[in-house]
């Protein structure tokens, strides 16, 4: 995935959308099968809840056809004033609606650090029921390039420092300083042109575990996966990384640690903006999970129909809605176990 179609994950024309409008506009044809009434209608529940500051939101829907979960994300962006317009609506939001990343999103909307002030984009994540505790999940991005391309990426130490401020503030003193350290351990032994993009501190999920984001050439996970003596099976991965990207193409990996790094490793693919054609790359990845057995054929072709950008009547005006989508393969051990999608709604 190039940092280019990253990017495109995060509109910077047009205005913030509500969460609840972006549901309503979801295409029929896709919320049966791939969403579900039941589902889409508790997201709706508690997108009702949350004000018009998000940038994007998705929907995050597992392929496999055994487990209907939907989850609903949103991000907050350094865009315009939208980081005045989160420290507005901050107050108006339920506590158990942001559990810990509460603190986070006070932090980033006023800039009360410089740490705050150099992450460009905030992630949350309910997870269905979306009435667990400590909801939700959230993910800081730490390469301000990402979301502006005329800036340079941040040296290694500076994201260090940017991810140590934000354990600090949403962990206990020694979890941060345990977790800190796994990092820098981790961050240490990636290649010069290697990509750190997202950390996602996992106790919303019961977890004392740091989830990062990486951009790397598929050779370059290998190398690395070895240094940092990641504990799963690395010719499964490495089999996986050439069905799903050539060799010259920076793919997204996920990957976790605490006091070591654990065997949960996700890939993901490209974003696309339109609908996926027959024979074009989008659609020969979705062909190699449906094969493998981890992805339903109705799934696959409701995914592969998700439409791009489209203009709507919205609010009274004609609006320009953006879609997009990227697959996630996620592996334990390098054992693949399920395939989900991201369905994006952003409006431009």
């Amino acid at each position: 995935m190039t940092l280019a179609a990253e990017a495109a994950r995060f509109p910077t024309s047009g205005s913030p959308i509500a969460a609840a409008d972006a549901l309503s506009l979801l295409p029929p044809a896709v919320v049966e099968p791939l969403v579900g009434q039941a589902q889409l209608q508790a997201a709706m529940t508690l997108a009702s809840t949350l004000p018009p500051i998000w940038r994007t939101c998705m929907l995050e829907v597992r392929l496999g056809g055994v487990s209907r979960q939907v989850d609903f994300m949103a991000c907050v962006a350094d865009v315009d004033r939208d980081r005045d317009a989160v420290a507005e609506a901050l107050p108006q939001l339920p506590p158990a609606h942001l559990g810990s990343a509460q603190a986070l999103l006070r932090a980033w909307a006023i800039r009360n650090a410089p740490a705050a002030s150099a992450v460009p984009i905030v992630w949350l994540e309910w997870d269905m029921p979306y009435a667990k505790p400590a909801l939700p999940l959230f993910s800081a991005c730490l390469d301000v390039s990402l979301l502006d391309a005329g800036q340079a990426a941040p040296s290694r130490a500076v994201q260090a420092g940017i991810a140590d401020w934000l354990l600090a503030l949403v962990c206990d003193a020694s979890t941060a300083t345990r977790l800190g350290r796994g990092l820098a351990t981790c961050l240490g032994a990636l290649p010069p042109d290697a990509r750190l993009l997202h950390v996602a501190p996992l106790h919303a999920r019961g977890l004392d575990r740091l989830r990062f984001t990486l951009g790397l050439l598929p050779a370059e996970l290998l190398t690395w996966l070895r240094v940092i003596e990641w504990p799963g099976d690395l010719t499964a991965v490495s089999a996986w990384v050439a069905r799903l990207a050539p060799p010259w193409h920076r793919v997204f990996f996920q990957v976790e640690m605490d006091d070591r790094v654990h065997a949960h490793l996700s890939i993901e693919t490209r974003v696309i903006a339109t609908a996926a054609q027959a024979g074009d790359p989008w659609s020969v990845v979705l062909e190699t999970f449906e094969h493998a057995g981890l992805v339903d054929p109705s799934l696959a072709i409701a995914v592969a129909s998700w439409p791009g950008s489209s203009e709507l009547v919205w609010g009274g005006a004609t609006a320009k809605l953006a879609r997009s989508c990227y697959l996630k393969l996620v592996l334990n051990g390098g054992v693949a176990s399920e395939v989900k999608a991201y369905l994006g709604m952003a409006r431009q």
